[in-house]
């Protein structure tokens, strides 16, 4: 486990813990590494998710299907990430898939024995936080998806972002089909909107860096 001491001791989870202490409640709690390849089901929908995972290395997203086969992104996660904790904290069966975009090495933290060796409560606390600022992050979503065109989808994300950084340039972390699955919009349709806002002098970009120029017109 001290190969990834690294990334596990900079965990919001563990924040308020010494090396010392992350390392005596990994061991008590059971807490094991598993690696998957590109494409693997991390968690599926149905199943029961006994731990928290942890996401060591590589990249993953959580996707929502619905009766028809349509998937949904819900999230993306990288580096560091935490996913899984609200089934294994109600014990509810997953309702949506978890899939590694890329070869991954995930931690995870059977919740049973975290609790039970969390004396102290510090990670009830960072849970509790935790859950708060996915809320957060849910309601954001909500709002962005809750415009009424494609371009208004797009510039409230953007809006969000720049007010995130503190700068009209920001960096977001999704490529374009991240970015088309987060908004729920077909990837050609996003392409070809961000080109119009870019000729517009609304905004510019390379990449997934990205400038606010101006405020946008009425149409």
């Amino acid at each position: 486990m001290r190969k990834y001491g690294g990334v596990i001791n900079r965990l919001p989870l563990f924040a308020e813990l010494s090396e010392a202490e992350i390392e005596k409640l990994l061991n008590r709690c059971k807490a094991y590494v598993r690696n998957v390849h590109q494409g693997d089901g991390v968690v599926r929908v149905g199943s029961k998710v006994a731990g928290i995972g942890v996401l060591l290395s590589g990249s993953a997203r959580v996707v929502k299907d619905d009766f028809w086969g349509n998937s949904t992104m819900l999230a993306h996660l990288e580096r560091g990430d935490i996913f899984g904790e609200a089934f294994a904290c109600s014990g509810c069966p997953a309702t949506v898939d978890v899939y590694a975009e890329t070869d991954s090495e995930i931690l995870w933290l059977p919740y049973k024995e975290l609790v039970e060796a969390d004396a102290g409560g510090t990670i009830n606390r960072k849970l509790v936080y935790m859950f708060a600022r996915k809320n957060v992050f849910l309601t954001d979503r909500i709002e962005h998806l809750s415009q009424r065109t494609l371009k208004e989808k797009i510039l409230s994300y953007l809006k969000e972002q720049a007010m995130e950084a503190g700068s009209s340039s920001f960096t977001i972390r999704f490529d374009r089909a991240g970015m088309a699955d987060y908004l729920a919009a077909d990837r050609s349709a996003l392409s070809a909107m961000l080109g119009k806002l870019k000729k517009e002098g609304i905004i510019d970009f390379h990449k997934n860096s990205f400038t606010l120029l101006k405020a946008e017109q009425d149409d």
